[in-house]
């Protein structure tokens, strides 16, 4: 029998549900406005609604600094420049 590492759903015509708790762990609202995008193996779903508190882009890839929400890119520079 095939493992999974995720919880399975059956598409539903074009419409496939998400479980709450995974929108929550990815730090999604319910409510919330996302992006859907994929290449040829995956379908990624991430947030919109969080953005750079220092360059105010959208980012992915957004990490706690502080109070504050910062990009790679503005996270490098900071870096930079404390050396």
């Amino acid at each position: 029998m095939q493992q999974y590492l995720g919880t399975l759903k059956r598409l539903d015509g074009n419409v496939v549900e998400i479980p709450v708790e995974k929108l929550k762990t990815a730090g999604i609202a319910e409510d919330g406005n996302v992006e859907v995008f994929s290449n040829e193996q995956a379908v990624f779903i991430r947030s919109t609604d969080k953005h750079c508190d220092v360059c105010g882009h959208n980012n992915g890839k957004l990490k706690q600094v502080g109070q504050m929400n910062m990009c790679k890119v503005c996270r490098d520079e900071l870096k930079n420049d404390a050396d």
